[in-house]
């Protein structure tokens, strides 16, 4: 079941890129 955890790394990736 990965979806979370990678999910999690996209949005995190977005939101320290300043996406939200």
């Amino acid at each position: 079941m990965k979806h979370t955890f990678e999910e999690k790394l996209q949005i995190v990736s977005q939101v320290k890129n300043g996406k939200p």
